[in-house]
């Protein structure tokens, strides 16, 4: 029986084999179609010894520089958008998102990850040269790995040896008991592995009062919130919330956002931000990533601190509608008057 399941099993992986090829030959393609030629020598020159300076390509992004047929250079970006895609490849790629999609072939594609994490492993080692390996990595992303392996071979990987910032920084942020944010900047080299930033994230001290204590004193301050009405209306609302809470979740996990205004003091830590999870060693290698092609440094809370500071940020907001119409309130008084015509209160 296992003599017979072999050729079954060879044949199975040849097939296999050839569709990994269908879809690296499609990416490849595709991201040719969005190729520009560098007219201009001395920053072809540029580009191939990588110093570069980040914003001369800002919007082509990384790519990789590829000699052409005219003695010339060609820029490839790796751009996964559709926009612009030629009518072929757009009707191959949509093909291929259907068969991706169609449960009848998930086992299919298990078989084909398993072949493309020894094929990533072992031919684009040096995209993990601070740790990890293709495991950490999905399917479309293997994808990738492996079509710029294939560009490269022929070209120059455009990701510049030197960023903008000579040393990877991020600010650990701590919110204190009353809502405050405090952070903490951290410093380490570029090529860190993503276990150091993990243990630095690990030192951090958690914060000494516990929510538990502190929810009492907060319901407590919403209480005295009996005006105006939209604002005590909130407050009772916000009361409810709070009660239903049995336990506080103190989750172990991070997230994350980018900023570039460092001159502000101090950084806004609204929702509004673009939050990333933290969660995995491919996120820690996606942050430094981004962080260094951007020229942006990482902002990092624990999501249990940030909705205390959010809520500590709403119950001071209800707090300064309600002292604000209490002014507006004394101000009114202050001009009524009586039967005979003057006011109430003359100040004396």
């Amino acid at each position: 029986m296992a003599s017979s399941s072999q050729p079954e099993d060879a044949a199975q992986a040849a097939a296999a084999r050839r569709m990994i090829e269908e879809f690296v030959s499609l990416r490849v393609a595709h991201w040719k179609t969005k190729q520009r030629r560098i007219t201009n020598q001395e920053v072809a020159a540029q580009i191939a010894a990588l110093c570069w300076d980040y914003y001369s390509l800002a919007e082509n992004g990384l790519g990789c520089l590829l000699p052409d047929r005219e003695g010339g250079y060609v820029y490839v970006p790796y751009d996964d958008s559709r926009e612009d895609l030629p009518p072929d490849i757009l009707r191959c790629a949509k093909s291929l998102d259907r068969w991706e999609k169609d449960p009848a072939n998930s086992s299919f594609i298990l078989r084909m990850d398993r072949i493309l994490e020894e094929e990533v492993d072992d031919k684009c080692f040096w995209e993990f040269l601070d740790g990890g390996d293709a495991s950490g990595v999905d399917f479309q992303g293997k994808i990738n790995i492996l079509a710029k392996y294939r560009l490269i071979k022929g070209g120059v990987d455009v990701s510049p040896s030197h960023p903008l910032n000579p040393q990877f920084k991020f600010a650990v942020t701590l919110i204190t008991e009353f809502g405050c944010a405090k952070m903490q900047w951290r410093y380490v080299n570029w090529g860190c592995s993503e276990k150091e930033i993990e243990r630095c994230l690990d030192a951090t001290p958690r914060t000494q009062y516990r929510l538990e204590t502190v929810r009492t004193r907060q319901i407590r301050e919403l209480e005295n919130i009996e005006y105006p009405e939209d604002a005590a209306n909130e407050a009772k609302y916000l009361i409810r919330e709070l009660s239903s809470q049995r336990t506080v979740e103190y989750e172990a996990e991070w997230f994350y956002f980018l900023t570039g205004k460092l001159d502000e003091a101090p950084i806004r830590l609204e929702r509004n931000h673009e939050w990333k999870t933290l969660k995995t060693p491919n996120d820690v290698k996606l942050m430094k990533r981004s962080s260094r092609e951007q020229g942006k440094w990482p902002i990092i809370a624990r999501p249990w601190e940030m909705r205390h500071h959010d809520l500590c940020f709403a119950i001071f907001k209800l707090q300064q509608r309600q002292l604000l119409h209490a002014e507006k309130v004394e101000k009114a008084a202050l001009h009524v008057k009586d039967k005979t015509g003057e006011p109430y209160f003359t100040g004396g």
